[in-house]
């Protein structure tokens, strides 16, 4: 897979905006970054699996969420 044409810099530009969001917004920023991490790796590796980990952990807590916001 080719990597995600994001350099480091823009990725500390969406971290440095996350304070000033919404929950629902730095949620957001939380998983587009680690998606670009999974993918933004150097030519000897396909992922990051450290990157990996923490985009399914976060994936996972949202649909926690969003389940238990449902109206019973």
């Amino acid at each position: 897979m080719n990597r995600i044409p994001l350099e480091p810099r823009d990725i500390s530009v969406l971290e440095a905006l996350k304070p000033f969001l919404s929950p629902r917004g730095q949620g957001l920023v939380d998983i587009m970054t680690n998606f670009v991490r999974v993918f933004n790796t150097g030519q000897e590796e396909s992922f990051d699996p450290e990157a990996l980990v923490n985009l399914v952990r976060i994936l996972r807590q949202e649909r926690i969420v969003q389940r238990d916001a449902r109206p019973s």
